[in-house]
């Protein structure tokens, strides 16, 4: 606890004495705090947070909380890197934030506990997941996907094939509500996450 004092108050006064506004440093002071292996041994706990079956650590929650601006609350979670769709584990997508985190590892396919034999961005999607995307496009071959962060996706290294966002107007004749976090629409007490 001294050492951390310290290191504040030489900060401090660096700050002063170069006349630097602590408003534009204090991100990247807590940022470096944080990460550093100084920081005390709390920030190693376990934070009862499971992404990807990959359990981060109290000070892993905290930098994500602090640079997102959202609680992640306790529990187990999955995360799709690609297109920024997560849910918690065994379960179907519940939602879309942002996209391209990678420090939660890779997603295993089997992370939804399904077996529909539809692989979405490495990921078998769960039977809920199917039923959604059969209301949009009707029969949904047995095969692997890519998903990107906007809706459009195709089969896994191929080209783009189909658009999520296009074909939720088209069926649900609604528009996307730009107050939702990300992008979902609710439909008859589903969410449908792109």
């Amino acid at each position: 606890m001294i050492k951390m004092i310290t290191y504040f108050l030489n900060i401090d006064i660096y700050i002063k004495k170069n006349k630097i506004n602590w408003r534009l440093i204090l991100p990247v002071i807590i940022s470096v705090f944080i990460f550093s292996n100084s920081y005390s041994n709390i920030s190693q706990q376990s934070s009862g947070v499971v992404i990807n079956r990959q359990p981060l650590t109290i000070g892993e929650v905290n930098a994500i909380q602090y640079r997102y601006n959202y609680k992640i609350p306790n529990g187990r979670y999955w995360y799709d890197t690609v297109s920024g769709l997560w849910g918690y584990e065994g379960g179907p997508a519940m939602g879309r934030t942002v996209s391209g985190i990678h420090a939660f590892g890779s997603m295993p396919q089997n992370i939804s506990k399904s077996k529909t034999g539809i692989i979405i961005n490495g990921r078998e999607i769960h039977k809920k997941d199917l039923e959604e995307l059969q209301k949009l496009f009707g029969s949904i071959k047995r095969a692997r996907y890519w998903l990107n962060s906007r809706g459009r996706g195709g089969f896994e290294n191929g080209p783009e094939k189909f658009d999520i966002i296009t074909a939720i107007k088209s069926v649900y004749g609604i528009r996307r509500n730009s107050s939702l976090l990300g992008g979902y629409f609710i439909t008859q007490a589903h969410v449908i996450g792109y």
